[in-house]
């Protein structure tokens, strides 16, 4: 286990000797195992370090008479997507409760609303002008299909100088299919250019990257409307049907998700194709298509969970959850997202009904509905169940991928580390020697169903696994069973089962005590494991390196004891002297139409006696959320910038001195998917931010100030959903200054 973010929370946490006797021992055996891995040497032999029957028989039991693929195959290819309401969520819905009853698991569904339901038929578009091709395009789900073959001219959204001029388009769309999303240059992944490109080429493709992101982004504010009101407005004027394309950035994958609209069909292309149409389009070169898009609206049903149980004995009204979503985008087979998640609970408590058939506690097991719209599923149980949610001992949660586990968070909730570190001391080592726990961990506010319980202080855990490059089949038609690592979701199985074990056999439940926000540190670093700068940059919504780049400045003022002098010259006396000055700085100003803070300094030299020329920069504290493009959860923006800062000043009256500052300098911006936390996008910019300063001397070499200035940026309309107009902004700042007399 690694040492995530050392605190008084942590140090208390540990303090438990019951649990940290077993925790060191585990560590003395582990310790060999790793450097001999590090020295080259072959695999490990598993080892148990504690003589539990239980543990043993679960690990036989999983690996041994693993179900997993069978359940996965099954649920990826023969059922199928599981879109809310859908016949193929009530198919799969069946398959599970037929399974639980199978193994001696009582089953039940519990209605929480209703849903519209829908069923997708296929989806035929094919170019036949200027040439013939058939295109790779899918409806959007809950999409309206074209009642037969339809025939029609593809045309994209025009330059236009006024919202007026946009109305006297409207009138031309009737009939035709409308792209109203921005192709790509180029669908090869961005790497790929990297690797290959020159450094001129590469130079010259960001930029034009940049320039075609820029002049859509313009298109789109012309017409006054955001692209909920764009399409309902093309619906309105009669256009046969609206493409778009949300590219995932890697080969062949880009994203479907729902329809936002009534009428016309809604099809999401892949990014070659949606190219094709969109140059064709722009090129006057008259592209023509036929769509034949197939669907039908089911009405409105029940929408509900499915729920296993394994009833306790001893303490039959507390709880364990095993706790997956069962509902799925249908774009592909859903077997990332998130049939991983749900075959791993279901085989977890097929695996405990063998061994472990008359538990201390009883086990649930919650395949969640409705997920994909907003934790539906969970956030009803939630509600509609407090006696349970009162009495949940501990919710394991696995939606991230097909991967294997690396990293579990305490959500929080310093209290329950020690029982989770006396439960790992018991696991096998070739799958804890895998695992960091995150101490205390950050609370979920989204992204699965474990925060749906975190919200109502319940320890509810998301075992987060590997990437396996995630962002690539997520949310597509990639999406499907030969992505599985059937050996790593084996794994995370039989972890779950003996947690779950281990969790049931407690004496007492878990505490809830929740650690405030603010000692929270960030994520864990699934590659390297986390350390103390890593944290302040997760912290600061950017990485590491980040951090070192437009921080430096601010590290070395945190280390400065107070006031520098620097004299120049024989005579102490003399005016020709040089003076060091240091500033902590809190800024504040709009970023993508959100107010946020940045912690900042900078350091310098004084020459004369009211010229300071020096270094520093700022970084983020929080990250912005960001809508993102149609099909994609949002993004998650996090930045840093520094550079030069000049500071000019004359003495007003008394204590008051009025300064002008300029910082001159660069950042690097990074945005990421709100859910995976996966990056999307990054890149470098410009800043130029003049300022204006008030200060008061409270002594001599010690001010206090407040500062009104302009942040204006160049170079940023290369990332996904932000533009210059998203940086350049009005900011105000407090300061702290030491050294300058």
């Amino acid at each position: 286990m690694s040492p995530h973010g050392v605190n008084a929370y942590h140090l208390a946490a540990l303090v438990n000797l019951r649990r940290l006797v077993p925790t060191l021992a585990l560590a003395v055996m582990i310790l060999p195992q790793t450097l001999d891995a590090q020295r080259g040497g072959g695999p490990q032999a598993n080892q148990f370090p504690v003589d539990d029957p239980v543990i043993k028989a679960i690990w036989d039991e999983g690996m041994e008479n693993s179900h997993i693929y069978t359940l996965a195959q099954t649920l990826a290819d023969s059922i199928g997507p599981r879109l809310p309401g859908s016949p193929n969520f009530d198919a799969g819905a069946d398959w599970a409760m037929k399974l639980f009853r199978g193994w001696g698991i009582e089953t039940r569904t519990e209605q929480y609303g209703t849903w519209n339901a829908w069923e997708r038929g296929v989806t035929n578009v094919d170019l036949i002008e200027p040439r013939v091709r058939s295109l790779d395009g899918m409806m959007q789900s809950w999409s309206r299909g074209t009642d037969g073959p339809v025939t029609g001219q593809v045309v994209t959204i025009p330059e236009l100088p006024s919202a007026a001029a946009f109305q006297t388009f409207l009138g031309g769309v009737a009939g035709k299919f409308v792209l109203i999303s921005a192709a790509e240059n180029s669908c090869r992944p961005m790497d790929n250019w990297e690797e290959w490109a020159t450094p001129q080429s590469l130079e010259a493709y960001t930029a034009l990257r940049q320039e075609t992101r820029a002049n859509w982004n313009a298109r789109i504010e012309a017409t006054g409307l955001n692209q909920t009101e764009l399409i309902q407005a093309l619906e309105e004027a009669g256009a046969a049907g609206v493409f778009s394309s949300s590219w995932t950035g890697y080969w062949g994958s880009s994203r479907v998700s729902a329809a936002r609209n009534q009428v016309a069909p809604n099809i999401a292309f892949g990014c070659e194709d949606y190219g094709l149409m969109f140059r064709l389009a722009e090129n006057g070169q008259g592209p023509v298509v036929r769509v034949n898009a197939e669907s039908e609206d089911l009405g409105t049903v029940p929408t509900y969970n499915v729920i296993g149980e394994i009833r306790g004995t001893e303490k039959p009204d507390e709880y364990i959850i095993l706790s997956a979503h069962f509902d799925s985008w249908d774009g592909g087979s859903g077997a990332t997202d998130n049939n991983s998640g749900s075959v791993i609970m279901m085989e977890a408590a097929r695996i405990l009904k063998e061994v472990y058939p008359n538990p201390k506690r009883t086990i649930l097991v919650g395949l969640w509905n409705g997920e994909e719209q907003g934790l539906n599923g969970s956030r009803a149980f939630v509600a509609d169940h407090p006696d349970i949610v009162e009495n949940t001992q501990a919710l394991f949660n696995q939606d991230n991928g097909t991967g294997r586990v690396t990293n579990i968070s305490m959500q929080g909730l310093a209290g329950v580390a020690p029982f989770v570190g006396g439960w790992m001391t018991a696991l096998p080592t070739q799958i804890s020697q895998h695992i960091d726990l995150n101490i205390p961990g950050r609370p979920g506010t989204g992204g699965s169903d474990y925060a749906s319980f975190v919200c109502a202080s319940v320890p509810a855990f998301s075992i987060s696994s590997l990437s396996w490059t995630y962002s690539q089949t997520y949310h597509n038609p990639t999406d499907t069973f030969d992505k599985v690592i059937i050996d790593d979701v084996t794994n995370n199985a039989v972890l779950t089962a003996m947690l779950a074990y281990m969790a049931s056999e407690e004496e007492e439940l878990l505490p809830e005590t929740t650690v405030s926000w603010a000692s929270i540190p960030g994520p864990a670093n699934p590659e390297s494991g986390p350390n103390a700068v890593h944290l302040l940059g997760t912290r600061m919504g950017i990485s590491v390196d980040r951090v070192m780049r437009y921080g430096l400045v601010l590290a070395v003022l945190l280390a400065l004891p107070g006031p520098l002098r620097a004299q120049a010259g024989p005579d102490p006396s003399s005016q020709d002297r040089v003076s060091a000055t240091a500033a902590v700085l809190l800024k504040g100003g709009k970023i993508a139409g959100e107010s946020r803070l940045h912690l900042g300094g900078w350091a310098g030299l004084v020459f004369g006696d009211n010229l300071a020329i020096g270094g520093g920069g700022f970084a983020l504290l929080n990250d912005v959320e960001l809508a993102g493009p149609e099909g994609s959860t949002g993004f998650n923006l996090g930045l840093g910038y520094g550079g030069l800062f000049f500071r000019y000043w004359e003495p007003l009256s008394g204590a008051l001195t009025g300064e002008v500052g300029l910082l001159m300098g660069a950042g690097h911006a990074e945005v990421r998917d709100q859910l995976t936390r996966n990056e999307v996008g990054s890149g470098n910019f410009l800043v130029a931010e003049p300022e204006l300063s008030l200060l008061y001397s409270f002594f001599p070499g010690l001010h206090a100030g407040v500062s009104i200035g302009y942040r204006l940026t160049a170079g940023v309309e290369d990332l996904p959903g932000v533009s210059a107009s998203d940086l350049n902004a009005f900011t105000g700042t407090l300061s702290l200054r030491w050294g300058k007399d």
